[in-house]
C-alpha cells in the first residue's frame, strides 16, 4: 500500500512540487480473502454529486445486492444536494434563505433540521470558529480570487453585517426553520458533504449492507470492518515538498485503522489567492471576515461524517494553538494538523492526544 501511495504521488509530483505540503486521504480496505467470508465479495460504484466524486465500497453475497445498495445510497446523496447546496438556485437552502427574514417559522425537511441543528451545535462549542451564516463573506472572496483583488472593505463590511448563527432557529421536532436577519445567506459546504457521508452508510445499512466504505472527495465514513479484518485502512500521505526534492524522499504515510468512524480534511493548499505578496486562504475566520494567512492542512476523525466535516473545518480556523487544548478533552475526537505560519519557512505537524492509538501498520 505505500508503494501504491508513492506512485500516486509520482504522478502528480509536477503539479505538487512547489507546494509547502498535501495531506490526502485514500481509502484502501484489506480485502477479504475466500476463507474469511466465502458468502462476502468486496464491489465499489462511483457517481459525481455535490461537486465531487463519490464512491461506495461494500462487502456484499452478490453483484445485485450490492448494485441495490449502491443505488438506494447515491440516490440519498443526491437528495440531500438537492436540499442542502448553495449553488443549486432552487436547493431547498437557497429557497429558504430567500425567503427570509421570516415573521413565522416555515417548514423545512428533516435533512435542513438535522444539519443546521448540528451547525449551530458546533459554532457554539468551537467559539463561533465553525459558521455556516458566512455566506455573503464567502461571496466576495470567491470574486477575489477571480479578481485578485482583495474585497472592498465597505463591501466586506456589509457582508459581515448579514453574518449571525443566533438569527436561525430550528425546531427539529416541528421540522420549522426561521431566520430573523435579511440578506443572511447560509453556506452549508462545511458539513454538508460529511452529512451524506453518514446518510449513505445508512441507506446501504438499510438493504442489509454491514460493512461499507463512502470516499466523497477524499472525506470518508466507514461502517463494519470488512470480513476477516480489523478495520478499515485509510492512508494519510503527508507531503512536505519543494522543487529540490523528489518524491521519493516524502514521509512515509500513515495507515489509519477504522470502524464505524469517518475522517475528514480541511485544508487550502489548493484554493487561496495571493494578492499584494500575502497568501490569503478560501477558509475564512468568522471573527474578521478575511482569509486565513496560515497555510494549513487538518485530518479530523470523528464518530460520524458531519462531525469531521464540520469540526475539520472549524479546528483549521482555531489553529493548533486553540484547538489541540480542546480536543484532548474530547474522548472520541481526534485530529493531525500540518501548518506553516505567515513568513515562516518550517513545517510544522502535530496529532491529538488520542491519534495514534488509529494506527495500524501498511498492507
Amino acid at each position: 500500500m505505500v508503494g501504491n501511495a508513492k506512485n500516486i504521488l509520482a504522478k502528480f509530483g509536477a503539479t505538487w512540487q512547489f507546494l509547502w505540503l498535501v495531506l490526502i486521504v485514500l481509502a484502501a480496505p484489506v480485502l477479504a480473502t475466500e476463507a474469511d467470508e466465502p458468502n462476502q465479495r468486496r464491489y465499489s460504484a462511483t457517481e459525481r454529486h455535490m461537486g465531487t466524486q463519490f464512491e461506495l465500497t461494500a462487502y456484499a453475497r452478490n453483484e445485485s445486492s450490492a448494485k441495490f445498495a449502491f443505488r438506494a445510497a447515491f440516490k440519498r446523496i443526491a437528495e440531500i444536494d438537492q436540499r442542502l447546496s448553495n449553488y443549486k438556485t432552487d436547493s431547498e437552502l437557497n429557497q429558504l434563505c430567500r425567503s427570509a427574514p421570516h415573521d413565522q417559522p416555515v417548514p423545512a425537511s428533516d435533512d435542513m433540521c438535522r444539519v443546521l441543528k448540528a451547525s449551530i451545535e458546533t459554532h457554539r462549542q468551537t467559539n463561533g470558529a465553525f459558521d455556516i451564516t458566512l455566506g455573503q463573506v464567502t461571496k466576495l472572496w470567491r470574486r477575489a480570487r477571480r479578481r485578485q483583488q482583495l474585497p472592498e472593505p465597505e463591501l466586506l463590511a456589509e457582508a459581515m453585517q448579514t453574518v449571525g448563527v443566533d438569527a436561525i432557529q430550528v425546531d427539529a421536532q416541528a421540522n420549522t426553520v426561521r431566520i430573523a436577519k435579511p440578506n443572511l445567506q447560509i453556506d452549508l459546504g462545511g458539513i454538508a458533504k460529511g452529512y451524506a457521508l453518514d446518510q449513505a452508510l445508512i441507506a446501504m445499512a438499510d438493504q442489509g449492507i454491514k460493512a461499507a466504505m463512502v470516499n466523497g472527495g477524499g472525506d470518508i465514513a466507514v461502517s463494519d470492518a470488512p470480513p476477516g479484518t480489523s478495520g478499515w485502512r485509510v492512508i494519510v500521505l503527508p507531503l512536505k515538498a519543494n522543487a529540490q526534492r523528489d518524491v521519493e524522499e516524502q514521509p512515509e504515510p500513515m495507515t489509519l485503522v477504522l470502524t464505524n468512524q469517518a475522517v475528514a480534511t480541511s485544508g487550502d493548499v489548493f484554493q487561496f489567492v495571493e494578492i499584494d505578496g500575502r497568501r490569503y486562504s478560501h477558509i475564512i475566520d468568522p471573527k474578521t471576515g478575511i482569509g486565513l494567512q496560515r497555510t494549513s492542512s487538518v485530518t479530523v476523525i470523528a464518530p460520524t461524517g458531519m462531525q469531521a466535516d464540520a469540526l475539520a473545518s472549524a479546528v483549521t480556523v482555531m489553529g493548533p494553538s486553540q484547538s489541540f487544548p480542546w480536543l484532548n478533552t474530547l474522548d472520541s475526537v481526534d485530529a493531525y494538523f500540518v501548518w506553516r505560519e505567515p513568513a515562516e519557512q518550517i513545517v510544522q505537524q502535530r496529532r491529538s492526544s488520542g491519534f495514534n492509538r488509529y494506527l495500524g501498520s501498511p498492507e
